[in-house]
């Protein structure tokens, strides 16, 4: 009887001992999960980061810095810049530069070429300019925006453009390179390729 009574007080021991290891192992298995899906969570967050750092990455320009300039070069530039930025990225200008041939707070474009002139060549042109040299010709290379508004068709706007344009991309190899300038087609040309020379 005692023998049987212990046997019996044992196996429902067994029962409830499997039961409760049961149970543990259900929740260890769910404590698993948790940690992974925290795990998932964190590398989800992770990833969209780098994402947004990628996405909100700077834009950048390149610009040529040419001239009266410490460092003359290739400059890249973030996005934005100015012409001031540029000229300061190029070891800034140098003593006889004249910066009022240059708009300093002109946004730079991709590819654009600054040039910084020195103060002695612009008063050379200003002299040339006399509207006229022997010939009876304006240089459009160094004509002042007084000298090109002499031109048929020219006014105050396009002789701006057209000084704006040299400075940005150097001087004109020949007369008809002014048609480069936005605004000056070929009708306006017609006009006055008499009157200019390089």
């Amino acid at each position: 009887m005692r023998t049987a009574a212990a046997a019996a007080f044992l196996c429902v021991s067994g029962l409830f001992y499997t039961a409760a290891c049961a149970g543990c192992a259900g929740k260890a298995d769910t404590g698993d999960i948790v940690i992974r899906q925290s795990e998932m969570q964190n590398r989800s967050t992770n990833e969209n980061a780098e994402e947004s750092t990628e996405t909100g990455a700077i834009r950048t320009v390149v610009v040529y810095v040419c001239g009266e300039v410490g460092n003359e070069g290739v400059y890249t530039l973030p996005e934005g810049s100015r012409v001031a930025d540029a000229i300061d990225a190029a070891g800034g200008a140098l003593e006889d530069a004249d910066l009022r041939q240059l708009n300093l707070a002109e946004t730079v474009q991709d590819a654009q070429k600054i040039l910084v002139t020195a103060e002695e060549e612009q008063e050379e042109a200003g002299e040339q300019n006399a509207a006229s040299e022997t010939d009876g010709r304006i240089d459009i290379n160094r004509a002042d925006a007084a000298a090109l508004m002499s031109l048929p068709g020219i006014g105050e706007a396009k002789a701006a453009a057209i000084i704006s344009y040299r400075s940005e991309h150097g001087p004109f190899n020949s007369a008809e390179d002014i048609m480069n300038v936005p605004g000056i087609k070929q009708s306006a040309f017609e006009k006055i390729r008499n009157r200019i020379k390089v």
